[in-house]
């Protein structure tokens, strides 16, 4: 089965800790792949059943049928598409693939935009600083007067 579980950011080496427990990030994808073809697959089927969406997954091999879910998440479901304004039906497979991903603490970005609203401040003031002030032109044209 492909990598299908990408974790942005990370490499299989990294360790992710959970509480007390402490995982390398490969051990994590193998075991979601894992339930992804076992539990998870048959319970998607189930699931899918109950709401009358009964979709055959099984495979013939050697003249036996076998159900395999996994496939929604593996290879794919052998299925037809038949889009608005095509010619006719387009064969191809459906395709569950599923993302892992690690999202930083919201306080961390907060602090990095209120730094950068703070460095804007401080650029706007010194901006603001170096331009004459609208009064110097008036002091001007009083004193050319005088």
């Amino acid at each position: 089965m492909e990598d299908n579980l990408p974790l942005q950011n990370c490499n299989n080496d990294d360790a992710l800790s959970f509480k007390n427990n402490m995982f390398k990030v490969r051990q994590i994808k193998q075991a979601l792949q894992d339930s992804l073809k076992g539990a998870i697959a048959n319970a998607l089927y189930e699931s899918l059943k109950s709401q009358q969406v009964e979709i055959d997954t099984g495979i013939i091999i050697n003249h036996h049928y076998y159900k395999a879910n996994e496939r929604w998440f593996v290879e794919g479901i052998d299925c037809e598409i038949l889009k608005i304004g095509a010619s006719g039906w387009q064969k191809g497979k459906v395709k569950i693939k599923t993302t892992l991903e690690f999202i930083p603490d919201e306080p961390e970005v907060k602090e990095v935009l209120m730094q950068n609203e703070e460095e804007t401040l401080m650029r706007n003031e010194l901006e603001i600083s170096q331009l004459d002030s609208p009064l110097d032109e008036l002091r001007k044209m009083i004193n050319q007067e005088n």
